[in-house]
């Protein structure tokens, strides 16, 4: 009986401490290239090394599709800067584009490796370049429309 409550006491332990810190994210929180692109989300869990953002990307524009790549994007923790990815290997575009009047929802995973990142700091996700997508195809970058689209998210204790 003991051993089997020990076991039980572990594995909660364990599977509360790979959770990481979550907090919920406000609309106040979003930021806005007027007429071109929004990002607001939901959550973010802060998981030490890394932490997973859940965005809503949303094309303000009203004619055309916007473009922005995925190695064109970048995350921090304070300083310390991290590489974006698809929470779910292997699943989601590298390309990401987003027709007009869209929303699409994200499930980022910002990775800082074997950096050593401090507890505290805020977060940001940006993007590099967001492109005009003129034909509609969800390829063909155009003119640039924002550049260094920064969002920023305090750190919560």
């Amino acid at each position: 009986m003991k051993s089997r409550l020990l076991g039980l006491a572990v594995a909660f332990t364990l599977g509360t401490a790979c959770t990481g810190r979550k907090f919920d994210l406000s609309p106040e929180e979003a930021v806005t290239k007027p007429g071109i692109v929004k990002i607001t989300g939901k959550k973010l869990t802060d998981k030490g090394k890394k932490f997973n953002i859940d965005t809503e990307i949303t094309n303000l524009r009203e004619r055309s599709s916007i473009v922005f790549h995925l190695h064109a994007m970048s995350c921090y923790k304070g300083e310390h800067r991290g590489v974006v990815e698809h929470a779910f290997v292997g699943i989601g575009e590298r390309s990401i584009n987003i027709l007009p009047k869209q929303m699409k929802a994200f499930n980022f995973l910002c990775n800082f490796g074997k950096q050593v990142v401090p507890d505290k700091g805020d977060y940001r996700l940006v993007i590099t370049n967001v492109y005009d997508n003129p034909n509609n195809d969800g390829l063909t970058t155009g003119k640039i429309l924002a550049k260094e689209v920064v969002w920023k998210i305090k750190h919560r204790k």
